[in-house]
């Protein structure tokens, strides 16, 4: 990771974690105006819950994106307000995410020529589909889940049961003083 460039960065963090905060900022105090039942839902990863040596980047802002929406949901409750709050972290979906890098503005690339082609994105997206696997949900079940979990008032909102072991390996590790 020490070797990513800075701009990698920035861009992961512009959209993971600002993109969080900037709607918190925008719609929350609408939200809170109109003091009727509401309900936020943050996006975030089971990277955000985990721990391990890929993806650090990615891993780093969805964990920032779990942290804010503890303490938001802290304090929503701690003021008696009528919103809610849930954190999705799902494991992998099927979606087009490895092609995100097509929607990156040409400023938060560090070089113009570190821009992926158009063979190399879908050369990603074949690779992420692969990755995936069985594992990569649909987005409509995902859907299904968060709208369930939602209306049991529950916050954190886990789409894969397989990744439960990496939740309570990390946090055993943290509680038992034991390294990653």
């Amino acid at each position: 990771m020490w070797e990513q460039p800075l701009s990698d960065w920035e861009w992961t963090f512009a959209v993971n974690f600002w993109g969080v905060v900037y709607g918190i900022r925008a719609f929350l105090p609408i939200m809170l105006a109109q003091d009727e039942e509401g309900h936020i839902l943050n996006t975030a990863s089971i990277a955000g819950l985990t721990s391990g040596a890929a993806l650090p980047i990615y891993g780093a802002s969805k964990h920032a994106v779990v942290r804010i929406s503890e303490a938001l949901h802290l304090q929503l409750a701690q003021a008696q307000a009528k919103i809610k709050v849930s954190v999705l972290c799902p494991g992998g979906v099927n979606t087009r995410i490895a092609l995100a890098t097509r929607n990156r503005p040409a400023e938060m690339w560090e070089n113009a020529s570190d821009r992926p082609s158009e063979s190399e994105l879908e050369q990603r997206e074949h690779e992420w589909a692969a990755m995936t696997g069985q594992r990569g949900m649909r987005p409509e079940d995902v859907a299904t889940i968060v709208f369930q979990a939602i209306q049991d008032d529950q916050f954190y909102i886990l789409t894969h049961n397989e990744f439960d072991g990496a939740i309570r390996a990390r946090t055993e590790n943290i509680l038992g003083r034991h390294n990653p």
